[in-house]
C-alpha cells in the first residue's frame, strides 16, 4: 500500500494543504512553518488513540471550523485488495479520512482526552461505493420496491450471480 496524498483542513496553521507524497518524502522549512502540524495533523488521521483536541488544534483557534484529514492509497496488495475491497474505489484506491467538530446539543458522543470529557466530536471516514444497480441503493430500498423487483427477481443479477441465489431463494 502506498500513500498517494494527504489533505489536511482546518487542523492548526494547515488552512487548506494537499501533500502529494511518494517514496521517501522530506519535510523541509523555517522555523514555525507548519512541519510538525502537518505531522500530527497525519498522526491524528493515523492513530485512532489521539483524542486529545482543544481550541488550538483548528486552524486560527477557531473550533467552529471542523478539521478535516484525508488520506488516498494506491498500490493495494493481492491481500490488501481482499481485506478493503468493499471500501475501494472504482480506481482500485483506498480513500480514508478522520474528521473534528465541535460538539452539538443533539450529540451523545463524547471523546475524552486525559483532562477529561471534551466539548469535541471525533469520526472515522472511509469511501464506501454506491451499488450501481437501483435495487441494491439504500435510498431505493423499500417495501413497494421490493414486491416490484422480487416479481421480477431473475432479473436480479450482478456480475452474472443471481441475488436470489445468493440469499437462498
Amino acid at each position: 500500500m502506498n500513500l498517494k496524498w494527504v489533505h489536511i483542513q482546518n487542523y492548526r496553521s494547515c488552512k487548506d494543504v494537499k501533500i502529494q507524497l511518494s517514496g521517501l518524502n522530506a519535510f523541509v522549512g523555517a522555523n514555525n512553518s507548519g512541519k510538525s502540524n502537518i505531522i500530527r495533523a497525519i498522526d491524528f488521521l493515523f492513530n485512532p488513540s489521539t483524542l486529545k483536541l482543544d481550541e488550538e488544534s483548528f486552524w486560527n483557534g477557531d473550533p467552529k471550523l471542523g478539521i478535516w484529514i484525508e488520506a488516498l492509497f494506491d498500490q493495494l496488495t493481492n491481500e490488501e485488495n481482499e481485506k478493503l475491497k468493499g471500501y475501494l474505489r472504482p480506481d482500485g484506491t483506498f480513500l480514508m479520512a478522520r474528521s473534528a467538530k465541535r460538539k452539538n446539543e443533539e450529540s451523545i458522543e463524547i471523546i475524552s482526552s486525559e483532562e477529561g470529557d471534551t466539548e469535541f466530536e471525533i469520526s472515522q471516514h472511509y469511501s464506501k461505493p454506491i451499488p450501481i444497480q437501483p435495487w441494491l441503493q439504500e435510498e431505493n430500498i423499500n417495501g413497494e420496491n421490493i414486491a416490484n423487483w422480487w416479481k421480477e427477481k431473475d432479473r436480479l443479477i450482478v456480475r452474472e450471480h443471481s441475488f436470489v441465489t445468493f440469499v437462498g431463494g
